[in-house]
């Protein structure tokens, strides 16, 4: 008979470590199966209008401009896609006029307007996810099209697939500050009636149609200069417009500096002229801006810094670090909570100082249309300008000490059990702000390093609580950055990149991981010594990431010597001895070695019930083990009974919503399904899909479980048309979010393939098998496994359709390096060999020679 990839959620899990400045054991699920929604392609805006984003007010003073009629003009007719560039140096007002076509949108009552900031650009090379990734995936999340988990360009391209796929309507996503091309490229948005805006100062015409957006005209420089300071004369306006090049932002702020100091316009022009200007200030960016506005927008906050001070000099204070803080955090903004707590609180002087930046125009406060509260922001030249004074000033350690603190206070305040609301927003804009912190350079921002270790291995932890190691991967850099600052041996760096390596295996990058599992524990081994209970959690995460890769016999040696010098260093009774005791058992099970596994487990259990107590997670965690072990090994009735004991207890223990309790009502109608009770497992099965899509959503991967599951049962039970129904829909989306290659899309293809087998579509199995084979053998090696899975299901096809020679052929050549790699006792083995014998017995015999003539 064929095998299909079905593993039970949490019927053997293996204890990995993530880390933070103390060791902790933690437990964490193995390789399961994960199943798609099994839903059609939603409609996402069917409750109504969606708005997301923080789209900005209207600058002061702001003026309809010509290329705002323009664009309006251009993506008036909404039969088809249509996608326009603004383009134009930095401070031309670009992100102004495309807000102000959005507000028009959504007074108008388009079924999507959607403000993204492109910035940064990725980096895929190095797992780096672009602003246009982050900002469509998010929306998908905030839309619940996508698990918050998945990786953030698989999220991103299922959104744009929707929009793609949806029926005509008046759509509108503006995608502002994009900085490099090739974000966009591969994400098309093309729906009927969908318009799309992209503000960059790149250069090119490869985005669309382009709209160039240039400095003021003159006659608009002096209309905006008289709209906001009255009574200036003409010559007046005409003079400082020059200086200052008619670039809008410039003028802006110039504006509001004289209005809010009194300057006479003479008197200004002078500051502007007089003040000398660093030649240290970045050109990095190409633009050539008149010298004139650097000493505009410094003098707007400058001035303004000094008004405050003289009022109060508390709440300046404030306000200089609040800007400073601003300066070295990402360019979209951050939550206005986070500026509150420049002075380590929620004091009133920091709300005051806030509004006063806000009054005066030197930052935007805007209401964001996504999970998160009010943005803050500070334009990209303003910021650049702070920054530099700031280093020249010699304040750079305070404010990058305020921005950590921020950033530290916001994690403490998350909560990773809420991961679909504000808290798992606090957790991605952390990481964007690390991310923006290592784009400046650590150095020169004054960032402490060890302040910033911190930080970064909290937020680590929380990323991997709240199911969103995708996004932990794209910390390498600072991972990097700070072993470079603290040293390689430090150990902050050891344990940061001990989390980094379980982000990758957590996000099934595991060659990834390997690589840096081995590294820190060869380091650990040099720095800390082989009995530090850092080194036995590094020996601990790599034998994990080895039996993920299906590398069972490193696997099992690393977790012998690890429980070895576990028992010598901690003691029989340490939960770390106890979690390495679990780790051997469930090696020795996926290899086979079911009575030493059970051995173990049932000591394991015996010491946590002593060690423990009966209702502590690690021992309930121990009876579920014990259970799939039992159940492994046929002992269906023993199994089923601790399932049902473990069940009645985490109900009373967790609650009934929790995922562990759920997790075991999984795993008991498991057992009622391998026993034959088929009709008690359908109902389980089913009840728990309905738990999980409440509790956890549909994309969670515990619900695509329970899909799986229950596919497996409808397929017992002869219900071929739903299993398959169920199964293709599996596929497609493990396709969408985990992308071809990974080993639960491969898992998705092998067992449509078997459902479509025992529908007799032996055509369409047999061209899935080969294909899985094919895949499988490229991605995870001739020894995996799996790979041997697919190897024996590819011959059972084969023999099913009749060809009966190819079906022996894989059999032996399957057997034969399934003895070598699981051995003889493997359930695996065992079944490759009774299929090899079975065929055999229908392999037709050689016909008799004819008797010779007498």
């Amino acid at each position: 008979m064929d095998a299909l990839d079905e593993i039970n959620a949490t019927a053997s899990r293996t204890e990995h470590n993530i880390e933070a400045l103390l060791l902790s054991q933690q437990e964490m699920s193995g390789k399961i199966d994960r199943l798609g929604s099994g839903r059609g392609r939603p409609n996402p805006f069917s409750d109504g209008p969606t708005r997301f984003g923080a789209t900005p007010d209207p600058a002061p003073g702001y003026i309809v401009r010509d290329e705002y009629h323009r664009l309006r003009e251009a993506l008036a007719h909404g039969e088809g896609a249509a996608r326009l560039v603004l383009r134009g140096m930095k401070g031309v007002g670009k992100s102004q006029i495309a807000a102000q076509y959005a507000r028009e949108c959504r007074e108008a009552g388009w079924s999507l307007v959607a403000w993204v900031n492109a910035a940064p650009a990725g980096a895929p090379d190095r797992g780096l996810p672009s602003g246009v990734e982050t900002g469509l995936a998010e929306l998908a999340n905030r839309l619940g099209l996508v698990d918050p988990s998945d990786p953030p360009r698989k999220s991103a391209r299922f959104m744009v697939d929707c929009l793609n796929s949806g029926g005509a309507a008046d759509r509108l996503i503006v995608f502002d500050n994009l900085e490099r091309a090739d974000d966009l490229r591969e994400l098309k948005l093309t729906g009927p009636g969908m318009r799309v805006i992209v503000t960059t100062n790149l250069r090119g015409g490869e985005l669309g149609e382009t709209i160039p957006v240039e400095v003021f005209g003159r006659r608009q420089s002096l209309a905006f200069l008289r709209e906001r300071i009255p009574g200036i004369a003409d010559a007046h306006a005409d003079g400082l417009a020059d200086l200052l090049g008619d670039l809008p932002l410039a003028l802006s702020q110039a504006a509001s500096t004289m209005r809010e100091q009194r300057f006479a316009p003479l008197e200004y022009m002078e500051l502007l002229e007089e003040v000398p200007l660093e030649e240290a200030m970045d050109r990095s960016d190409g633009e050539d801006y008149p010298h004139a506005v650097w000493q505009a927008l410094r003098l707007s906050h400058q001035t303004a810094l000094k008004a405050l001070g003289e009022r109060d000099e508390e709440q300046a204070r404030l306000a200089r670090l609040q800007l400073g803080m601003l300066s070295i955090m990402p360019e979209g903004g951050v939550p206005r909570d986070w500026l509150y707590r420049a002075d380590a609180g929620h004091s009133l002087a920091a709300r005051k100082s806030l509004a006063f930046l806000s009054k005066r125009g030197i930052v935007s406060e805007t209401e964001n249309d996504g999970a998160r509260a009010g943005i803050v922001s500070l334009h990209r030249l303003q910021s650049r300008l702070i920054r530099e004074d700031v280093r020249r000033d010699g304040e750079s350690e305070v404010i990058a000490e305020a921005a950590i603190c921020a950033l530290a206070e916001a994690l403490n305040e998350s909560d990773p059990n809420n991961p679909h609301e504000v808290e798992r927003d606090s957790i991605i804009a952390v990481i964007e702000s690390l991310l923006f912190l290592g784009t400046l350079g650590l150095d020169r921002v004054g960032v402490n390093a060890e302040g910033l270790s911190s930080v970064l291995l909290s937020v680590q932890r929380r990323a991997n609580e709240a199911g969103l190691d995708s996004f932990a991967v794209s910390l390498a850099d600072i991972v990097d950055g700070l072993a470079s600052a603290l040293g390689p041996d430090h150990p902050g760096t050891l344990v940061s990149r001990n989390n980094l390596a379980y982000a990758y295996q957590s996000a099934g990058r595991l060659g990834e991981a390997i690589d840096i599992y081995e590294q820190t524990l060869e380091d650990r081994l040099r720095v800390l010594g082989a009995d530090h209970p850092g080194t036995l959690a590094s020996r601990n995460n790599l034998a994990g990431a080895y039996q993920s890769a299906g590398r069972l016999e490193d696997a099992i040696a690393i977790f012998e010597q690890t429980l070895e010098e576990s028992l010598r260093v901690l003691g029989a009774d340490h939960p770390g001895t106890l979690a390495s005791r679990n780790n051997l058992a469930g090696a020795y099970q996926s290899a086979g070695r079911l009575g030493e596994a059970i051995d173990i487990y049932e000591q394991t259990l015996e010491d946590r019930l002593r060690v423990l107590g009966a209702d502590h997670p690690g021992t309930l965690a121990s009876r579920n083990n014990l259970a799939g072990a039992y159940q492994s090994a046929g002992r269906l009735g023993e199994a089923i009974d601790i399932y049902e004991q473990t069940l009645e207890d985490r109900l009373r223990v967790l609650g009934a919503d929790h995922p562990d309790t759920l997790a075991s009502r999984n795993n008991l109608a498991s057992a009622y399904r391998s026993a034959g009770r088929l009709e008690d497992a359908i109902a389980i099965f089913e009840q728990t899909l309905e738990d999980r899509l409440r509790v956890l959503g549909a994309d969670h991967p515990d619900t695509l479980v329970s899909r799986n599951n229950l596919a497996s049962a409808y397929r017992s039970a002869g219900r071929l048309g739903e299993a398959i129904d169920i199964y293709e829909q599996t596929l497609e989306e493990s396709l969408r979010v985990l992308g071809a290659d990974h080993p639960d899309t491969l898992v998705s293809r092998n067992n449509l393939a078997s459902a479509y087998r025992s529908a007799g579509r032996l055509g369409e199995a047999i061209d899935i098998y080969e294909q899985t084979l094919e895949d499988r053998l490229r991605v995870l090696g001739a020894d995996h496994p799996d790979t041997l899975v697919s190897r024996n299901n590819l011959a059972y096809a084969y023999q099913s359709a009749g060809r009966l020679g190819e079906a022996i052929d894989i059999y032996e050549q399957t057997l034969e390096e399934s003895l070598r790699v699981l051995g003889p006792d493997h359930p695996l083995t065992k079944q490759i060999a009774e299929n090899l014998a079975m065929s055999a017995t229908l392999r037709p015999r050689a016909p008799l020679p004819d008797r010779p003539p007498r």
